[in-house]
This record gives C-alpha cells, sequence and structure tokens, in this order.
C-alpha cells in the first residue's frame, strides 16, 4: 500500500483514512487515464462516478458518512465495473485490499447505515472478491 509513487512524504497531520482516500482517489485517476487512452468510455464514466464523492469524504467533519461509502458506494461500482477487464481486475485486487483496511478506521455505531452494514457482514460481504 506506501507506493512511493503516488506520496512519497506523507504529511504526519494526514489521517491514515484519508491516506486510504487519497490512495483510492490516485489509482481510480490513473485508472481512468488508461481507460481514456483505449476508448473505453463506459468504464471512465463508472470510475469517475466512484471517485466523485471521495474529495467529500477525506473534508467531511461528520464520521458516520463515512460508512456510506463502504455499505452503498462500494457495492454500487462493483456492480458497473466489467470484471473480465484485465485492468479492472487488477485494481480491483488493490482496492479490495484497502477497502478492508478503511473498515477497520471508518466508526460503525452512530452511521446511519450502521445497520445496513452489520447485515451485509453477517451475509458474508467481503468486498466482491467472490466476483472475481
Amino acid at each position: 500500500m506506501k507506493d512511493k509513487t503516488y506520496f512519497p512524504k506523507i504529511d504526519p497531520s494526514v489521517s491514515r483514512r484519508d491516506e486510504i482516500y487519497l490512495w483510492i482517489l490516485a489509482r481510480g485517476l490513473d485508472r481512468i487515464r488508461g481507460a481514456a487512452s483505449q476508448g473505453d468510455h463506459r468504464h471512465c464514466e463508472i470510475e469517475a462516478d466512484h471517485l466523485h464523492n471521495i474529495p467529500s469524504y477525506i473534508a467531511c467533519g461528520d464520521s458516520a458518512n463515512h460508512l456510506y461509502y463502504l455499505t452503498k458506494e462500494v457495492p454500487f461500482y462493483l456492480q458497473q465495473i466489467d470484471l473480465k477487464n484485465e485492468g479492472n481486475q487488477w485494481l480491483l485486487g488493490w482496492y479490495i485490499s484497502v477497502w478492508q483496511e478503511l473498515e477497520g478506521l471508518i466508526p460503525i455505531d452512530g452511521s446511519p447505515w450502521a445497520e445496513e452494514w452489520r447485515v451485509m457482514k453477517s451475509g458474508g460481504w467481503n468486498y466482491g472478491q467472490n466476483l472475481t
């Protein structure tokens, strides 16, 4: 996860959660650039939709809203992405590892999505690992 290409020197005031969001944003933008160069406009749209709220999660003071990303946005993204595409499979492998880490950094209690999240996890939700 500590990829020197993106953030060689992390400011100590940046929280680990924000660092992960920045990493997701950087990887996703790289994937958009790659998909665009291949003329894959559909994936550009899917990836942009996945990333568009990330800046607000970094800047947002309401930690209860962070669970929305894992409960709503990640599953929606996984429904949209073409898992037969090798670049998407590669990206998904990276995303899964940071989504799992992010889960431990996001407060569940007090979130409007806490109950839905607990139901997902008790039902075996694993960030789409069984999809690839």
